[in-house]
């Protein structure tokens, strides 16, 4: 249900209306899924919350019968709104599977502080964000079983 988390959306466009979106962060959480070899489901047992929200809404994008995938595969190609933000995204991605693949902790140490200084200041609207969130799931998941 898209009105759901709504309340949530950083966009300000009037409902009904859509700004393109690639979900480049869920298709590299999937390709990454896809080049381990994991099979999210079989993880559910251990999973945190916010492992079971990337989890259902990217089934929800890869299953949606209103061709939401395809929307997204579209927009990867068409859309210029939101290249940059893309392009920073793969660098940022590029740049931490190369110091995976390096296997250099201390480098690995370096960027993780570095990002972690950077979201410091954002992180407690984040988590309060993020509760409510959950909080508003599981309320529609509890009367839906009602």
């Amino acid at each position: 249900d898209d009105s759901l988390l709504q309340q949530f959306s950083l966009s300000r466009q009037p409902p009904g209306k859509t700004n393109p979106n690639s979900h480049l962060s869920l298709l590299a959480i999937v390709d990454s899924w896809y080049q381990l070899g994991i099979v999210p489901y079989d993880h559910m047992i251990c999973s945190t919350p916010l492992f079971r929200i990337f989890l259902g809404v990217t089934e929800y994008l890869f299953c949606s019968p209103q061709g939401l995938l395809e929307k997204a595969l579209e927009d990867a190609i068409s859309a210029t709104e939101f290249r940059f933000d893309d392009l920073e995204f793969t660098i940022a991605a590029r740049g931490w599977s190369d110091i995976i693949a390096f296997g250099d902790f201390k480098l690995y140490q370096k960027e993780f502080e570095k990002t972690q200084d950077f979201f410091s200041p954002m992180l407690n609207e984040a988590n309060a964000l993020g509760n409510e969130m959950i909080r508003v799931i599981l309320n529609k998941v509890k009367e839906k079983s009602t």
